[in-house]
């Protein structure tokens, strides 16, 4: 298998113009030697420095380690449709919503002619899941996880998908722990496990659990400790 960066995603920020719309996600990114979608990454294996990739026009932000694995050739049926409509909140000003319709239809056209590219795939997710079509996103995000069972990155995503968009509590959590049975060493899916058992199911056993299990890959941690401690002071 090829190497890559897998990138815990802080914040997701797409320019257009003078506008920046941020979001939180999970984003896998190809090394330069793959393919064009990194650009002057910058990252050590396992650390929790930040790297800023410019992807498409998205500046993301993150840091963390993975492997790739390509899209296998799907049958027909089950490419998730890429002429699914395009509908931008209102929100958005004229210039972004021409922006990012135009990624969506660059995108698709690109993987109607290779269908196996994971990286357009995550980047179609992205900007679906942008203009509020979490139903795409979730779709794209599924396929993935059909197609790359052993990848963490569309796992990750549904994670926080099911659980801060489509409350889904279930899934959301369903996901999160299989994400980390993937990537067991990646600190930052633990942390985001951590934020959905305190910010959604409030359930401060589940956040001492998950917290014992991140301080057991890397028992020196300062932020985990902080986090154990601050838990165990009830602060």
């Amino acid at each position: 298998m090829n190497k890559r960066t897998s990138y815990l995603i802080g914040g997701v920020v797409i320019v257009f113009g003078l506008v920046a719309i941020g979001y939180y996600i999970y984003k896998d990114v190809r090394p330069s030697s793959v393919g064009n979608t990194a650009q002057n990454v910058s990252s050590d294996d396992n650390s929790a420095s930040t790297t800023i990739v410019d992807i498409g026009g998205v500046a993301i932000e993150g840091g963390g380690a993975g492997t790739i694995v390509p899209v296998p050739i799907p049958t027909q049926k089950d490419i998730p449709n890429l002429d699914r409509t395009i509908t931008v909140p209102a929100s958005f000003p004229l210039e972004a919503k021409k922006n990012i319709t135009d990624k969506i239809l660059t995108v698709s056209a690109a993987l109607k002619k290779d269908p196996t590219d994971f990286g357009n795939w995550l980047d179609l997710a992205i900007f679906r899941k942008m203009v509020d079509d979490y139903e795409g996103a979730r779709l794209i995000w599924e396929f993935l996880k059909k197609t790359n069972p052993e990848d963490s990155t569309a796992y990750i995503n549904l994670a926080d998908l099911y659980g801060y968009y489509l409350k889904n509590n279930l899934l959301a959590e369903q996901n999160y722990l299989e994400a980390i049975d993937l990537a067991p060493s990646f600190i930052g899916y633990y942390l985001k496990t951590f934020d959905f058992y305190k910010d959604v199911l409030k359930n401060k056993q589940k956040m001492a659990s998950i917290l014992d299990k991140a301080l057991a890959v890397e028992p020196n941690n300062a932020d985990l400790l902080k986090l154990k401690e601050s838990l165990s002071s009830g602060s």
